[in-house]
Parts: structure tokens; C-alpha cells; sequence
């Protein structure tokens, strides 16, 4: 047997290894944008109970509390540049993951 041919065989699956690797690396990382990249948006409307501001390394952010029609209470970051309303009615948009981690935002509210 000829030692050229045995060096081709190890490049050729070395080649195919690595394209196995990049291919479920590829596939991973499909996954893990799916699970946090909202697909799905629909829109609810709720009444802004409290608004609380929350402190860390990075700065201070308003968290509202939302009770919605439907009866559910959810905590929504709120725009901080929003002035701080209590007991007024808001627009909530609602984003669903494809494996239904939900994300919640404030659109609007009216005092």
C-alpha cells in the first residue's frame, strides 16, 4: 500500500469530522436563537398596578406591574424615559418563543 494514498484517507476524514462538527454547532446555535428570539407577537391590554425601580452594576431600570385582562400579573420592563404612571391602563405586547418562553414589553398607556 502506498503511504500517499493512507495520508489522503486521513485528510478526507479529517475533512468530513470537521464538517460534522460545523454542521451541529450550526444546528446548536439554530436551537438557542429559537428558544430566545420571540416569533409569535400578539397584543393584550392590562391595567399598571405598581412600578418599582430596580438597582444593579449596571444602572437602574423601572419594572411595572401588569395585571391583565385575562387575570394574569406579569412584571414588564418599562421605558425609562416614560413618566411613571399608576393605575392607568396598558398596551402590552406578548412575544412567544417556538418553544413558548414568553417575552413581555409595554407599547403604550393612557393615564
Amino acid at each position: 500500500m502506498n503511504n500517499k494514498s493512507k495520508l489522503d484517507w486521513h485528510a478526507a476524514s479529517n475533512r468530513s469530522k470537521g464538517l460534522i462538527i460545523a454542521i451541529a454547532a450550526s444546528l446548536v446555535l439554530i436551537v438557542l436563537a429559537a428558544y430566545k428570539v420571540p416569533l409569535f407577537h400578539d397584543e393584550v391590554y392590562g391595567t399598571i398596578t405598581g412600578v418599582s425601580e430596580v438597582h444593579n452594576e449596571t444602572g437602574s431600570k423601572l419594572i411595572a406591574v401588569v395585571q391583565l385582562d385575562s387575570g394574569a400579573q406579569v412584571l414588564v420592563p418599562m421605558p425609562s424615559e416614560l413618566p411613571i404612571p399608576q393605575d392607568s391602563r396598558a398596551r402590552v405586547n406578548v412575544g412567544r418563543s417556538l418553544f413558548g418562553r414568553k417575552s413581555y414589553r409595554i407599547i403604550a398607556y393612557s393615564e
